[in-house]
């Protein structure tokens, strides 16, 4: 299950982790990602800022989860944390850091979306309270979106 959590991380990182408060990415929703242009790339990236912070500081959470004690978790749950790069919507606006969705022919910008609000929730609700608990559950939709774009899980 976590190689799936760990998986959709690398999708936020293909994403950028960029974003906003605009509420999303209207006008473009129905669009498949292979298809949208780099400004609506950049839009995309934009509109997601909130959920992709509270996604990037509960995957920290996530790889504490796998030491032994609490204590343990938050301290690599903070080391993490202070070796990540603080999402910022000036990264939107660079062409070099939004990414190229050629491949992600079957994916939907309404489905990115769906998913990332779906996972902002799951990964607010982890704690180190966790360690030594059963691994989370991921989200469904994060297996969607690796086979709909296998190029943004690689490397």
């Amino acid at each position: 299950m976590k190689s799936s959590i760990r998986a959709f991380c690398a999708l936020l990182l293909a994403l950028h982790g960029c974003g906003s408060d605009s509420g999303g990415s209207s006008g473009f929703q129905g669009k498949k990602l292979s298809d949208l242009s780099l400004e609506e790339r950049m839009q995309l990236c934009a509109s997601n800022v909130d959920e992709t912070r509270v996604i990037s500081s509960g995957t920290c959470t996530l790889a504490g989860l796998d030491a032994p004690a609490k204590a343990d978790c938050e301290m690599a749950r903070d080391q993490c944390d202070a070796d990540s790069s603080p999402v910022t919507e000036a990264s939107c606006r660079d062409p070099n850091m939004v990414p190229d969705f050629t491949d992600c022919t079957t994916i939907r910008v309404s489905q990115v979306e769906s998913c990332l609000r779906e996972a902002s929730t799951f990964f607010a609700g982890l704690s180190c309270d966790a360690v030594g608990q059963q691994d989370p559950l991921p989200p469904s939709c994060i297996e969607t979106l690796q086979v709909g774009c296998p190029a943004l899980f690689s490397g």
